[in-house]
């Protein structure tokens, strides 16, 4: 990801935390979330948003 689009994926990524705590979720289940969300984008080299839904699906195998 050049540095704009890491950035963006920051802010999401940060919101992404943020809802899952609002959410009540636990300290292991965040980390977890974030950890593949992390993964998704070092793997494709963008945001997850920019996945289509066939290379999100073809990553979960």
């Amino acid at each position: 990801m050049n540095t704009t689009e890491q950035a963006h994926f920051d802010e999401l990524y940060n919101r992404h935390l943020r809802a899952l705590k609002l959410r009540g979720m636990s300290d292991a289940t965040i980390d977890s979330y974030a950890r593949a969300v992390r993964r998704i984008a070092e793997h494709f080299d963008c945001s997850p948003e920019r996945l289509r839904e066939t290379e999100k699906n073809n990553h979960s195998k």
